[in-house]
């Protein structure tokens, strides 16, 4: 393979960890799960009551399960990345050494 095609194939790489890091949300997942959970709770209040939930509610719950899902995505493309990284680092590592390069 020749020097521009790997120095290609690593910019594609990094395309991809760079978008999957951008992913909506996935810098306060946690909390956004938190926060789906609460509202999720509320909403159930109300059914249990058979109250209708505020429309305002189902609008967030919808955005925030959106949210989540997008950061969720992002979160299995870097974790899919770190495993096949890993992987070819090893296998590098097997021919050259960790510090032989």
């Amino acid at each position: 393979m020749a020097q521009r095609e790997v120095e290609d194939v690593a910019q594609q790489f990094w395309k991809q960890i760079k978008a999957a890091c951008n992913s909506e949300g996935l810098s306060d997942l946690r909390t956004k799960r938190e926060q789906l959970e609460i509202l999720n709770t509320s909403i159930k209040q109300f059914e249990v009551k058979n109250v209708p939930a505020p429309e305002d509610l189902a609008k967030l719950q919808k955005s925030l399960t959106d949210d989540l899902k997008n950061a969720e995505d992002g979160l299995r493309v870097l974790s899919f990345l770190r495993e096949q990284l890993t992987q070819m680092m090893a296998t590098i590592d097997s021919y050259v050494g960790p510090k032989n390069g």
